[in-house]
């Protein structure tokens, strides 16, 4: 079974931007609310946002179906329409309004830390972490989860299983998501 890390081309896909004033206004505890893998639904206030397109994305690039904010998955009417069974196997849909067009933001509620110790890494120098440079988890407990994050490295990453992406590739959805077998950059 191969566990890959979902990473997004901001360079080639616009993504989604909600201002950290929206958030402040309409979540308890603000930005301290947003923190990842904690269930949000009882709290959620549907957020406004807007569509990023960065320096070097045409505006008439569309928003995909699968789009990202703060190293989440946002996704549309018509992906939460295709995926809401399989999506709510692994976390939450809480609705945001981009650009007058209703989104989903995909709270990821599944984290996992069982890191295979025989094949993660951290480097130390002079006493202090620099952080992971080789990261693996043990499969037989991850095999379940679809989509995880860690707090191994701070949650700052999606994981997810084949079985995962296999499903968001064979929906036909467009994406701008991208599979990484490496866990880490080296």
């Amino acid at each position: 079974m191969t566990v890959y890390r979902l990473e997004y081309d901001i360079y080639k896909f616009p993504r989604v931007v909600i201002s950290p004033d929206e958030i402040e206004d309409k979540i308890p505890s603000g930005r301290k609310g947003m923190k990842p893998n904690i269930s949000k639904v009882s709290y959620w206030s549907e957020l406004n946002g807007d569509i990023d397109y960065g320096d070097d994305i045409p505006h008439s690039t569309p928003c995909p179906d699968l789009s990202n904010w703060l190293s989440s998955i946002i996704i549309s009417e018509e992906a939460k329409n295709m995926l809401e069974g399989e999506l709510e196997k692994f976390g939450e849909l809480l609705p945001v309004n981009i650009n007058n067009q209703k989104m989903y933001y995909f709270n990821t509620l599944n984290v996992n830390d069982d890191i295979d110790p025989f094949n993660t890494k951290r480097e130390i120098i002079d006493g202090i972490d620099m952080g992971i440079t080789k990261l693996a988890f043990l499969e037989h407990k991850v095999e379940n989860l679809g989509i995880f994050r860690s707090n191994y490295d701070g949650s700052s990453y999606l994981y997810c299983t084949g079985s995962f992406k296999e499903l968001l590739e064979n929906s036909g959805l467009s994406s701008g998501w991208s599979f990484n077998k490496e866990l880490r950059d080296k």
